[in-house]
This record gives C-alpha cells, structure tokens and sequence, in this order.
C-alpha cells in the first residue's frame, strides 16, 4: 500500500471517528482536511463550508414562521428600498455589548482579544415573527420603530433552500433563563470536551473549535432582553473589502455586509445582482409589504404609503402594498 493511501485511511478513520463523537451534539456537523504546511501531513481538521443545517436538529434550529418583520425608522426604510438591499450590522456593534462575552456561555480560557477578533467576523439584523395581532409587537414599535413614527418592512423567507444557506444562520434569540439556554450551554460544553477528547486520542486538531461555537452562542442575549422576542439573522465573512460602515459608541469604524431583496420584478437591478439574489446559497428574502407607525394621522399616512409604494414601483415595477398600523386605535 502506497503511504498517501495508507494517510488517506487514516484520516477517513480519524473523520468518522470525530463526527461519531459530536453526533449527539451537532447532527448535521461535517468536516474536511487541511494539511499542516510545516509537516506535509495532514493532521487538522476544518468544518465543512457551514450552512443553517448544522443547526437541524438542536435547539436552536429555525422553526418558527417565515414571515417576518423588521421595525426601522422611515429614513432607514427608505434607504432599503432604495437600495434594493438589507445591511447587516457587525457584531460588535450590539446595543449590550456584553451580549457575545458575558456569562452567557463559559468562555473560560478563550482570550478577550480572541473573542473581540471573532466577533468582527459576524454580522447580524433583527427580526420578529410577524403577529396579526400588532399589540405583541408595541415594545418593539417603540424600541426600534420610532415610537411609533418608524415602518415594519415585512418579509417573507423562502423555505426551499433553507438548508443550503451558506455561512447564514437564521435561529430565534435564546434568553438567559429560558429552558433553551441550559440546552445550549450543555451542548457547547459536549462540543469542547468531546472535540478535545479526540483530538488527544487520534493526534489531530480540529482548526477554530470556538469559531465553529460562534453559530451557536451568537443567539444568547440576557434575560431584561425576552420582550423582544428576537429571530435573528447571522452572517459569517471574513471579506473585508466592505465600502460600508459603521461607527461604534467607542468610534471605531466595522464594516455591514449586503443582503439583496427578491421582488416581484428587478427592472432596474443589474444582471449581476439578480444573479446573486438566485443562488441557493443565499437567503431569499421577499419583502411583502410595509407597515407604517401608528403615530401619523391619516392625511400624513397617505402621503407616506403612496410615496413608499411609488418608490418600490419606480425601482422594481414591483407592487409591494403599505397599511398602517393596526395600534393607531390607541393614538387617535
């Protein structure tokens, strides 16, 4: 037998044996090879490309409806209808930002500059499940929506290729307290030992144990946070190229990624972006329609409706309708 397929053995047998030992923790995990340039062996392990089915299974898998709602200010809503595109914020930039390194999950041993690093590789939005019934939704109006003088872009995710979502990872927020949690801390806490375990018995080392984590402890936030009721949308890049940014409390300058919108029509989107909005690795996100806050008056509701669903038709030929909020019969 050559020596390349005596390796080759060795390493199928050494794959079997790691994905046997986190079965019962992550399913869905696969892994690929990497050689070790200083050795020419091949003696560490990466996950495969991750996509959302590596959630399946667990917890945290997305199994919520797929009509969502994104509150914004009617500035930002136009700017995304403008754009024909969602942005997607660093991590980083979380309103706690304690949320990715606090207690949440025990990152004992995992330097704070590791953890920042890892960080600026992620980038999120929120949304929440859309209700009929708006009165589940005024604390997020009043958070996010403007007080009621902002818009709820309602969105519909294509389902068919949710599996195949490459480096996006759709789960609803879990909070401190909730049952979910203390699933979740059992699993990254199997993850760490089992991953290490095999590492000692079969003399390879699985590449960015932690960063592979990241898709499961970016979805803890604190318990003050539960009224929100928050399904988020991650992101995973290590592209920098961004020409997009945002400032930070601390001013430090973090790049947003792009996430196209799928309309009914693209008349004025370039053929490169509708290809890009095709690809099944990527979410397809439709948006449906617009809600617009309940503070405006009716003739202040009209103006801003037609102007909202003029732009979409100008941009796209699409025809997205706009209502008002339902909690307007509290304001009048």
């Amino acid at each position: 037998m050559y020596k390349e397929d005596a390796d080759g053995e060795i390493i199928e047998k050494a794959k079997k044996a790691l994905v046997e030992k986190v079965k019962n923790i992550l399913p869905h995990f696969s892994i690929s090879t990497s050689l070790a340039m200083y050795a020419g062996k091949p003696d560490n392990f990466s996950v495969n490309n991750p996509s959302q089915k590596i959630l399946r299974d667990t917890c945290l898998y997305y199994d919520g409806g797929f009509k969502l709602i994104h509150f914004t200010s009617l500035k930002n809503a136009i700017e995304i209808l403008n754009n024909g595109y969602l942005y997607l914020n660093n991590l980083s930039l979380l309103d706690d930002p304690n949320e990715f390194s606090s207690g949440a999950i025990d990152l004992t041993g995992i330097p704070n500059e590791q953890i920042i690093g890892y960080k600026q590789l992620f980038y999120q939005i929120s949304f929440c499940e859309y209700q009929d019934n708006e009165e589940v939704h005024f604390d997020n109006w009043r958070l996010y929506g403007e007080n009621g003088k902002g818009v709820g872009l309602v969105f519909k995710v294509e389902k068919e290729n949710f599996d195949e979502w490459s480096n996006y990872f759709l789960s609803k927020i879990v909070y401190e307290g909730q049952e979910q949690h203390s699933q979740i801390k059992q699993l990254y806490n199997s993850f760490i030992s089992e991953t290490k375990k095999f590492e000692v018995e079969n003399d390879f080392q699985l590449n960015d144990r932690e960063l592979i984590l990241m898709r499961i402890y970016s979805f803890i936030k604190k318990g003050i946070y539960k009224s929100e009721s928050e399904v988020r949308l991650l992101h995973y890049s290590q592209d920098t190229s961004s020409n997009n940014f945002s400032l930070s409390n601390e001013f430090h300058l973090y790049p947003k990624a792009k996430l196209y919108l799928k309309f009914e029509k693209h008349k004025n989107i370039n053929q490169g972006i509708q290809d890009c909005i095709k690809q099944s690795s990527l979410p397809h996100i439709n948006l449906d329609s617009m809600i617009v806050g309940y503070r405006y008056n009716e003739t202040d509701f009209h103006k801003i409706s037609n102007s909202l669903e003029m732009l979409i038709y100008r941009m796209t030929e699409s025809i997205v309708k706009a209502k008002q909020s339902e909690l307007r019969k509290f304001f009048t």
